[in-house]
C-alpha cells in the first residue's frame, strides 16, 4: 500500500466538505412555483403580490391550432395550450391582460400524453392542458 499517496486523499475530502456546505445552502424557488405551492396550500394572494403583464405570458404559451380549434374559432371560441398547474381564474386574468377582452366562459380540458414511433425510435409526446376561451360575438383575438 506504499504506492498510493495519502496526502491527495486528505485534500479531496476537504474539497468535498466545502461542496456539501455550498449545496446545503437554502435555495429559493422561482416566484411562480412559490405562487403555485401557496395556492395548493390554500393561501391567498396579498395585494402586494400583484403581477405584471409579463407574468401572465407563461400561463398562455401559444394558441392551439388544430382542425377542431379553427372550426370553434368561427364561433368566437379560442383554444390555448396552458401548463398543468394553471386554473380557470388564472386563464381569465391572463386573457384580460394580454388581449384586452373579457371572456364569458372558460373550459379547461386535459390533453393526454401519446406514445409515438418515428424513424425506428419509440417516444412519448408529453401531454398538458388546453383552455377553450369563449368571447362575446363582437370580440376577437388577433394572432400574429
Amino acid at each position: 500500500m506504499g504506492l498510493f499517496n495519502t496526502s491527495k486523499k486528505k485534500k479531496d475530502t476537504s474539497s468535498k466538505a466545502e461542496e456539501k456546505a455550498v449545496v446545503s445552502e437554502k435555495v429559493t424557488p422561482p416566484a411562480r412555483l412559490a405562487e403555485a405551492s401557496s395556492k395548493r396550500a390554500g393561501g391567498k394572494k396579498k395585494d402586494s403580490e400583484t403581477t405584471s403583464t409579463n407574468a401572465y405570458s407563461f400561463m398562455i404559451s401559444n394558441p392551439r391550432i388544430t382542425e377542431k380549434a379553427t372550426v370553434l374559432g368561427a364561433n368566437s371560441v379560442y383554444t390555448f395550450d396552458i401548463p398543468k398547474s394553471v386554473t380557470k381564474i388564472d386563464v381569465k386574468k391572463a386573457i384580460q391582460e394580454l388581449y384586452n377582452v373579457i371572456p364569458t366562459k372558460i373550459r379547461v380540458a386535459p390533453v393526454p400524453s401519446k406514445n409515438v414511433f418515428i424513424r425506428g425510435k419509440k417516444g412519448v409526446k408529453s401531454g398538458g392542458k388546453k383552455a377553450m376561451v369563449y368571447l362575446k360575438k363582437g370580440d376577437k383575438i388577433e394572432f400574429v
